[in-house]
């Protein structure tokens, strides 16, 4: 996305050089420019990772697991550069939080929780609020699925962060606490259709449904599939009960096979805004469905849209971030629908109507 919409030069890095060099070749073959290059870098052995940041502008972390953010922030920070992560666990913000007057003393901006999931909850909020005259309810509901899933470490946070999530939505004047029992149907589109969406509470809505003065917050999650939702995540929560670190290797591999076999199409992602409002002194509803068809790109385009902000300099504030607070969201939209992502607004309606 990156050497389509831009003309920066990138360097990709990993535990396996020669993966690294394949992959800079090929993006080679397919842009102009020769933009891509390679080198090794082993966070397990920190001096490869001082020495590929010298002379970048920003380390971009696309790795799944979060265990090393701080170290890897820190050595960001040391080489004087600007920093951006696709991290899922909302942990990872308070993980960074101690850098943050660091960060901002050197000048740095430093990007945190970027991606559609977290990532794009607080930009559909954001642009929804310059849809209304005032709004006043702000809901998203998502869907995603995989034909295959191959990243064990991966998944293996991934189910670690999901039984210990703060799954929450905003009601009225206050953050309530949620649970099966708060589970909303939305109507995600004709693919997708109706879905059972429990609500997940995200880092980035915090302090939208004050600012905004909204009744209604929240971000609402699906399930995977059938096998996922009745079996593995309800043994998953048992275990979690018992000892965090019970059993999680035999879920782990119980949710890939789950995943492998038993998901169907549609594939890829849907998020569904739904906001209500005021405009001239009439209420009205407003939904918006966003599409993918590859999960792993529709990561991939609010990050290179909060980029293209970036580099040209309109969002490169220093301090630490999250991404979905950061892009000026109007142009934020645009950007993703022209990289690729289907947007579709459906007509403003009146309550009722």
């Amino acid at each position: 996305m990156l050497l389509e919409h831009t003309d920066v030069r990138i360097i990709i890095a990993g535990r396996s050089l020669l993966k690294a060099e394949d992959f800079a070749r090929d993006l080679n073959q397919n842009f102009p420019g020769d933009r891509a290059a390679a080198v090794y870098v082993d966070v397990d052995e920190p001096q490869s990772l001082g020495d590929a940041l010298k002379g970048v502008d920003m380390l971009i972390v696309c790795s799944t697991t979060s265990t090393q953010a701080h170290l890897i922030a820190e050595y960001a920070l040391k080489a004087g550069i600007d920093y951006l992560d696709i991290y899922y666990p909302q942990k990872v913000v308070q993980a960074l939080k101690p850098l943050d007057d660091e960060i901002k003393r050197a000048g740095r901006c430093f990007i945190t929780q970027a991606g559609i999931h977290p990532g794009m909850g607080a930009p559909l909020v954001r642009w929804a609020a310059t849809q209304f005259d005032q709004i006043e309810t702000a809901n998203i509901a998502m869907a995603l699925s995989f034909e295959t899933i191959g990243n064990r470490n991966g998944v293996k946070e991934l189910l670690g962060d999901l039984v210990d999530f703060s799954y929450s939505y905003w009601d009225k004047d206050h953050w309530k606490k949620g649970s099966y029992r708060d589970t909303r149907k939305f109507d995600l589109g004709p693919d997708w259709g109706v879905k059972s969406c429990i609500p997940m509470g995200l880092v980035e809505l915090t302090t939208l449904p004050q600012q905004y003065k909204l009744a209604e917050c929240g971000l609402w999650g699906a399930g995977f599939n059938w096998f996922i939702d009745m079996f593995v995540f309800p043994l998953a929560a048992l275990f979690q009960r018992v000892d965090p670190r019970f059993g999680l290797n035999f879920i782990t591999g119980l949710f890939m096979w789950g995943m492998n076999r038993f998901s169907k199409p549609p594939f890829g992602i849907v998020l569904k805004l739904e906001a209500q409002g005021e405009i001239n002194n009439e209420t009205k509803h407003m939904e918006v469905l966003l599409e993918h068809s590859d999960g792993y790109l529709a990561t991939a385009i609010p990050v290179a849209a909060t980029l293209l902000q970036y580099i040209d300099g309109s969002c490169a504030q220093p301090g630490l971030h999250l991404m979905g607070l950061l892009p000026e969201p109007i142009r934020f939209m645009k950007d993703i629908k022209k990289m690729g992502l289907k947007v579709h607004k459906l007509p403003s309606r009146g309550l009722g109507s």
